[in-house]
């Protein structure tokens, strides 16, 4: 049997290990980092086989193991908790990154209170953590009150922050950090707002943010900051235009971004506030902006006049008397035709919400101003379905390479085939859990439809979508 034998530390601090066989005749030598450098190049798997085959080995394999990405659920964290600490200051220091998920697989998930003190206990330990996400809301509501607020700050490696569940702690705690945080997302109940929340939070990380994910988005700074590297925004509650306007303002790099706004009460105000945010954006352009999502009423507002190549239209009802309703609808037609128009984008998707219904049942007059698009993306809702008849007509005029439907059940090959017919440029279909390539190379009018893999067509979807 294999024996290996640690020697050292030499001249340099390094270490060195001798290999011998099972008579004790010595195989060779190898410097430790050379072999540090083997186990983190291994594969997980093979990685624990060959921790198995000898306790050094066993070692040098769990402090690549801690450095990993480590993917925590309920199940796993008193087990990883136990181990981290029978050795914390030794181990602690070895922790990189650390992600704790609900497990969707279980049929019950919640965290126990035990689960976060052991955490807790965990991070005291961590000071070199680059990675920290709580994506499970519950765990910040079980862990002791004073303990984030000490550890937090003392992160100053750290690169990324996702918290789940923001609300039980005080936004001073966000404040009173130092790291420079390339993303951070903080998610809150969005029934209430974050007591304390607004700007200045964030400031500590204001010119090395390049992603930043919120709940809502807070109020303005008194002296507002510029984000020079922020890349993506996005944040779920609706807010005002003009408080959307006046932060993206503050991003010149932005590249992407994904938000709602309060919508105004009649078709005449949102023709005003076109107007007037044409005036205060004349000169603004963001010049590497790619992707935007937002409902209707709020991108015809912008009234952006620059290309961008993925748009997403959040379409609704507006929530109030039937006749608003009405007009509404009438104006959304026109509103679809002047944003292609004006931003002329390759990638569209649109997302039918309570009240679209009519839209999405007629979609040739919605996309008759679509030529430039060749990848389409239609999600469905409850009470909005997509009419296939109605969409033939719509895209055969059109150059749509790519078409996604979410929502909808499986299609079959057949039904695929006929899509491939009914729509002459189209190469890629996915319809709720099924996906086709389609491809021509045969007689004239024929397509020949190939299903692909769940993994496949989700790794291609992603890739053109970006």
């Amino acid at each position: 049997m294999m024996r290996v034998v640690m020697t050292g530390p030499h001249k340099l601090g390094s270490y060195t290990l001798l290999i011998y066989d099972g008579q004790g005749k010595l195989l060779g030598i190898i410097n430790i980092h050379i072999v540090h450098s083997i186990l983190s190049g291994l594969h997980r798997r093979d990685l624990l086989a060959t921790m198995r085959t000898c306790p050094m080995l066993h070692t040098e394999g769990m402090k690549v193991l801690l450095r990993s990405e480590i993917t925590l659920y309920n199940r796993t964290v008193p087990g990883f908790c136990t181990y981290v600490l029978a050795d914390p200051t030794f181990r602690g220091p070895l922790l990189r990154r650390i992600s704790y998920r609900k497990d969707t697989r279980g049929w019950y998930d919640t965290a126990q209170p035990s689960d976060a003190r052991a955490l807790c206990s965990v991070l005291v330990h961590a000071p070199n953590l680059e990675r920290l996400s709580l994506l499970h809301s519950a765990i910040l509501h079980w862990s002791p009150s004073h303990v984030y607020p000490s550890i937090l700050p003392k992160l100053t490696r750290l690169r990324v922050l996702e918290l789940y569940g923001v609300q039980a702690l005080k936004s001073q705690v966000v404040r009173e950090m130092n790291s420079e945080l390339v993303s951070l997302t903080l998610r809150w109940d969005d029934r209430n707002p974050w007591e304390g929340a607004d700007m200045d939070m964030i400031k500590f990380c204001a010119h090395s943010l390049q992603t930043l994910h919120l709940t809502a988005l807070p109020p303005a700074s008194a002296s507002p900051v510029s984000f020079p590297s922020l890349r993506e925004l996005s944040f779920d509650v609706p807010s005002s235009l003009s408080d959307i306007v006046n932060f993206i303002r503050l991003c010149p790099n932005i590249r992407s971004f994904k938000c709602r706004t309060i919508p105004p009460s009649t078709p005449s105000e949102v023709e005003a506030s076109r107007v007037r945010y044409g005036q205060t954006l004349t000169n603004q352009c963001w010049e590497h902006l790619d992707h935007v999502c937002l409902d209707l009423s709020g991108l015809y507002q912008l009234n952006l006049r620059q290309r961008i190549r993925r748009v997403d239209i959040v379409i609704r009802a507006p929530a109030t008397h039937s006749f608003m309703i009405r007009a509404s609808t009438n104006h959304n037609f026109t509103w679809i035709d002047t944003i292609l128009s004006d931003l002329a984008p390759t990638h569209l998707q649109l997302n039918f919400e309570e009240g679209a219904a009519e839209i999405c049942g007629n979609l040739p007059r919605a996309l008759k101003h679509a030529y430039g698009i060749t990848h389409l993306r239609l999600v469905e809702s409850a009470t909005c379905h997509v009419n296939w008849r109605s969409l033939f007509d719509a895209l055969q005029p059109m150059k749509v390479q790519h078409l996604e439907v979410k929502g909808s059940g499986s299609v079959s090959l057949a039904f695929a085939d006929q899509v491939g017919k009914a729509i002459p440029s189209l190469n890629f279909l996915m319809v709720g859990t099924s996906s086709y390539s389609i491809s021509r190379e045969c007689m004239p009018g024929e397509v020949i439809i190939q299903m692909l893999d769940d993994d496949v067509a989700n790794t291609m979807s992603g890739v053109v979508w970006g």
